[in-house]
């Protein structure tokens, strides 16, 4: 009975022996694992892994060990995601960081999912920026309208958007994208360029006849840089639907602004006869009399005049 007693204290005390030398080597591997993370990250998320491992297999002896593995693992693989965001990696961190999600929310760390968005609006946008450096214009629409939809008040993104929809041809998003960038802080960078496009329409829209439409495309190309030309056509496709208050309102405004244009004497005849044939004789005077001094209208505003008194 003795001697089986005495086999049985032998073996416990080997085992404990046994047990502290597993314990050991495993908090090793993870004290090794952590030094590996200043150098090389995925090394070090190897050793970690495994010495997670061996403390699960220690039990309640390893659940130390267990813990701080569970806690180390998702962090480092976010600052690997990281370190791959900056080394310019992106569809590797983008892979990451869905890993390091897993993990958190597997392993119970609440901080580390909180980071992921904004870690992603990164990868967007400098991936966008560099698709669109790249002329990849549909890859950086795709990633730049993640941008945008995760932080709308981005006028760069919008700025990007609306040039990278004017080389795909599409005039109408480029708009709104532009419009969007003005804004959120871009409208003198962009106000000239959405004036533009308004003027393209008009011209189009007069080409089909729809002088109404032209007219509404030509003041909104206003709204954003004014042009004394626009006015100036928008007095002319006033004229064409026989609205002459209209036109007279929208070619005063264009001497206001042009008042040494070349053509301006032209348009004050034009305003006179206007304003005679809606029987607003003040306005008809008034710019008949500007014209006594033009060789080219002189005689007719003088006959004019003779007929208004």
């Amino acid at each position: 009975m003795k001697k089986f007693v005495i086999a049985l204290a032998t073996l416990a005390l080997t085992a404990g022996m046994a047990s502290a030398q597993d314990i050991n080597a495993a908090l090793e591997v993870y004290n090794n694992a952590l030094a590996q993370a200043e150098f090389d990250k995925e090394a070090a998320l190897t050793g970690l892994k495994d010495a997670l491992q061996q403390g699960i297999a220690l039990g309640d002896e390893g659940a130390e060990l267990v813990a701080n593995c569970k806690n180390a693992i998702p962090s480092l693989t976010l600052s690997l995601a990281k370190t791959q965001i900056n080394e310019g990696e992106f569809d590797k961190a983008t892979e990451t960081l869905a890993t390091a999600e897993a993990l958190a929310k597997e392993y119970g760390n609440e901080d580390i999912p909180a980071e992921i968005p904004t870690l992603m609006l990164a990868i967007y946008k400098r991936r966008g920026a560099q698709a669109f450096k790249d002329q990849n214009w549909e890859a950086a629409l795709a990633d730049l309208t993640k941008v945008v939809a995760a932080d709308s008040t981005d006028g760069n993104s919008f700025v990007k958007i609306g040039q990278v929809q004017t080389k795909l041809g599409n005039i109408d998003e480029a708009l709104e994208a532009f419009k969007l960038a003005a804004a959120n802080g871009k409208e003198q960078q962009v106000s000239k360029t959405i004036a533009n496009i308004y003027k393209k329409k008009a011209i189009a829209s007069q080409k089909a006849g729809n002088l109404a439409e032209a007219i509404d495309f030509l003041a909104a190309s206003n709204d954003y840089n004014v042009d004394p030309g626009n006015l100036r056509s928008i007095g002319g496709l006033y004229n064409k639907l026989g609205k002459l208050k209209d036109s007279n309102e929208a070619y005063i405004k264009y001497l206001e602004l042009a008042p040494n244009a070349p053509d301006a004497d032209g348009v004050k005849y034009t305003i006179a006869v206007n304003a005679q044939k809606i029987k607003d004789y003040a306005t008809a005077k008034a710019y008949y009399s500007k014209l006594l001094g033009n060789e080219t209208y002189a005689a007719e505003a003088k006959k004019q005049l003779g007929l208004l008194k």
